[in-house]
This record gives C-alpha cells, structure tokens and sequence, in this order.
C-alpha cells in the first residue's frame, strides 16, 4: 500500500543480495555479481545467441556515433529497443561499467531508433551474452591504504577529433 512500510531486516555474514546484485567478500575480495539479471535480460530478449556465433570482440562497431538516414522501427520495435535499453541502463550503473559508452549512446536514440539503432543494439546482445559472466571485483590485497584501480582509456573515439 502506499505510504506502508516494511520491516527493516538484517543480513550479516559474506554475501548479501541487494537490487538484483550479489555482493560477496571473500578472501580479501569484494565482488559485486550481477549475472543473473544480465542472464535474465538476454531470456527475455528476441533473439538467441548461442557460443557458437560469430565471434565479438567489442560491444560496437566504428559507426557508434553515425546517425544514418535508415528506416525509423515501428511502434512495438521502438518499444522493445527502449525496454531492453533501459534494462541495461539499469545494470551498467550496478555492475557492468565497461557497457556504458554503448548504453549512453542507445539512450540517445530509444525516442527514434532507426534500423541501424537495432543493428548496433544486436550486436551489443551477442557481445553481452559472451561476456555474461563477467563480474566486477575489488581487492584490498595490498591492505585498506593502497587503492589501484586500472582503466583502459580510448582516445580520439569521436568522429570530430
């Protein structure tokens, strides 16, 4: 009901499921899984990719930022393109940062998604599902002090530089 509230529980020990993500720690590692959403996303979305597909090694192609003049998508596309865009929007602030060029630029596009909007977003699916397995992990191996993070770092991706 609105304006009702719920008890407040208490979880203790080294996993914890909170929004969809399993946090677990775990010999000095904090990781944060999230493939059971990803999993999810990828069962609910029209087409079925199997391990055997082509092979994708980036999530987009070099024409990530074109506009194009294709076909608009009907009304239930539209609709589709924007719901599976949201579901990873969702899950690219959760656990899965290395996807969010890609979501950022289909956000752009969920209001008039073209042709090549499904084309890109395709080949963004067959890229998640080979990589649904992948989780996010910290280590405080070198102690609480020392924080390294690593970033790999794109330059001059925009067509006007």
């Amino acid at each position: 009901k609105y304006r009702s509230h719920t008890e407040v529980m208490l979880t203790r020990g080294a996993e914890h499921k909170y929004l969809g993500m399993m946090m677990i720690l775990k010999d000095g590692k904090f990781r944060v899984d999230i493939t059971k959403k990803v999993k999810d996303i990828l069962e609910e979305f029209p087409l079925k990719f199997n391990d055997n597909d082509r092979k994708i090694m980036t999530p987009v192609g070099q024409d990530m930022f074109e506009k194009g003049d294709d076909k608009y998508l009907e009304k239930e596309g539209r609709e589709l393109f924007h719901r599976v865009v949201a579901q990873n929007l969702f899950i690219s602030k959760q656990g899965r940062q290395d996807i969010q060029p890609i979501i950022a630029v289909l956000c752009t596009r969920v209001q008039t998604p073209t042709e090549k909007d499904w084309s890109r977003l395709i080949r963004y699916m067959q890229w998640l599902h080979k990589t649904k397995d992948n989780t996010i992990t910290f280590d405080a191996g070198k102690g609480l002090n020392t924080f390294e993070w690593y970033i790999d770092a794109s330059f001059a991706v925009h067509p006007d530089f």
